[in-house]
């Protein structure tokens, strides 16, 4: 059976030249919003991994976007710069790897501390942090300020604005965040959205920031610049956003130009969730299935065995390997002598002996 795992697939007219994606995983090693040298070496060694793209962690729409003190941004020219960096480094650092940048705004989740979980001390200058509705997500989180409807288009313009800084720091596709409890998963979800004004209540006012956050985005960007958005199929949780909801706003969002979507879980509350090898691929596959939009996977897959295993189930189109990729730096080639594919333009020292 031949491998689909190392066969060429698009995302929109962006060719990659196989199906392993590195995901946005936070570092916490930003200053003040700025890029250090630590990223250009940390992004270097994804790409020389033997995959076909990578995406540049949650980098913030706004200073009180991001998830932490010590996350990336792309507010303003001065911190695309750094963003630009990273970019070179990847483009330069292998064969054809593609970058995708993960745009974001933290929302209720932002001024926190990764290593607590719960809002950095005053000695760390903690912002106000914003959501839908004034509510906390958890204890040791500070209540956020509601917006105001005014408020919510400045938020869909620092969107706009990051997407055609980040067309300009050269990467080759954008990746809007709208996951993981963040602010427009905050908007779409009942959970944590319980305003009684256009963006609050049925579906279509739950899901109206997101879909103008796209109208935005894309308007920013060339005609045919590959856009996608990372979502939570569901919240595992009662009255929460479900798998139905999640498919109807990708209908949307795909009419609107988006030609990808990473598809992640929970996030918005604290909850069990059912961990296993590949847990979320069945979302995964009922969003393959039931829209046209190229479909990254995730969730515990580890090895290239699960990730073949994923596409030749049309769970869907591309894996994202993340933490199994951190512990070895080498996946792409290893998983390519595994399923027993033979890479072509790969530096000297990463070619392998494929031959029994």
């Amino acid at each position: 059976m031949d491998t689909i795992l190392f066969s060429p697939e698009s995302l929109g007219n962006l060719k990659l030249k196989n199906r392993l994606v590195v995901p946005p995983m936070c570092t916490w090693k930003a200053k003040d919003g700025m890029a250090q040298d630590f990223h250009l070496h940390h992004y270097a060694m994804l790409a020389s991994s033997g995959v076909a793209a990578v995406t540049i962690e949650a980098t913030a729409v706004s200073p009180n976007g991001r998830i932490s003190p010590w996350c990336l941004g792309i507010w303003d020219e001065e911190r695309a710069l750094g963003i630009s960096k990273i970019v070179k480094t990847i483009h330069d650092s292998a064969c054809d790897v593609k970058v995708i940048l993960q745009i974001a705004h933290a929302g209720r989740k932002g001024s926190c501390s990764p290593e607590t979980d719960s809002t950095v001390p005053k000695s760390l200058e903690p912002w106000q942090t914003v959501a839908p509705s004034a509510i906390s997500p958890r204890d040791g989180v500070a209540i956020p300020h509601e917006l105001l409807e005014s408020e919510i288009k400045d938020y869909v313009k620092a969107f706009a604005d990051a997407a055609k800084r980040a067309v300009l720091a050269g990467v080759d596709a954008i990746e809007i965040h709208a996951a993981h409890g963040y602010l427009i998963h905050e908007f779409l979800s009942p959970l944590s959205n319980k305003r009684e004004d256009l963006y609050g209540g049925s579906f279509e006012n739950r899901s109206r920031f997101a879909l103008e956050v796209i109208e935005a985005v894309k308007a920013s960007v060339p005609k045919d610049f590959p856009v996608g958005i990372k979502v939570s199929a569901t919240d595992y949780l009662d009255g929460g956003v479900t798998l139905d909801e999640t498919i109807k706003l990708l209908k949307l969002a795909q009419d609107k130009g988006l030609v990808f979507v990473d598809v992640t879980t929970g996030g918005l509350l604290p909850c069990k969730i059912p961990l296993a090898p590949g847990y979320q691929l069945p979302y995964a596959k009922a969003v393959k299935e039931q829209t046209k939009l190229k479909v990254l996977g995730v969730g515990l897959i580890t090895n290239a065995f699960q990730a073949e295993t994923a596409l030749q189930l049309q769970a869907c189109d591309f894996v994202d390997i993340g933490r199994a990729i951190l512990s070895d730096p080498n996946f792409g080639y290893h998983a390519a002598r595994d399923v027993g594919a033979q890479l072509k333009n790969v530096p000297g020292e990463k070619v392998f002996a494929l031959r029994p």
